[in-house]
């Protein structure tokens, strides 16, 4: 096959391939460097939770599902309200090159002009570099019973957060909490 035809087709494949990517679903992580949300429990109401995207989830979806995450861990436990006593996020930049095409060698002579002798050698291929960017989110947080304290801006309450955030939330582990 020739490279012009052999260019053009690894390039749509490229491209399908490159479609079916889609931004992580809310779920939970299957293992440590999977895809999700994860959590561990510290100690009575406090737990470490984080939630790692993809190259196409964004910085404020990867922290949006945090919250979200927290918000129904709180309800689940019980509680109406959580804080977030430490928080971060962190972005991971990943290159990523291909080489298209067959690298050759080439070597040739040119002819006798009123210019002189004509002559020269090159190895020819194709590199694309692309450059992806991975968001994950951490936080601790602590659930609380009662009525969330006004003056804390680092208090959220749990049912306010499910209602706030759930219609932008796209996962296959989603829970009605408009009905309890």
């Amino acid at each position: 096959m020739k490279l012009a035809i052999k260019i053009p087709l690894l390039l749509v494949a490229v491209t399908s391939l490159a479609a079916c990517v889609s931004a992580t679903p809310y779920r939970q992580a299957q293992h440590q460097n999977d895809y999700g949300y994860q959590e561990q429990k510290i100690e009575q109401d406090r737990y470490r939770l984080s939630f790692a995207g993809n190259a196409e989830t964004s910085r404020q979806t990867v922290e949006n599902y945090l919250l979200y995450r927290a918000a129904e861990l709180t309800v689940q436990e019980g509680k109406d309200y959580f804080i977030v006593t430490k928080s971060d996020t962190e972005r991971t930049t990943e290159q990523q090159s291909t080489v298209v095409g067959d690298s050759r060698f080439h070597f040739g002579f040119g002819h006798h002009s009123r210019y002189g002798h004509h002559h020269g050698f090159g190895l020819g291929f194709n590199v694309f570099s692309t450059s992806y960017d991975d968001y994950e989110a951490f936080g601790v947080i602590v659930l609380k019973s009662g009525k969330k304290p006004a003056d804390n801006l680092d208090a959220y309450d749990a049912r306010q957060v499910l209602e706030h955030l759930g219609n932008s939330i796209v996962g296959t582990e989603l829970k009605d909490y408009a009905s309890e």
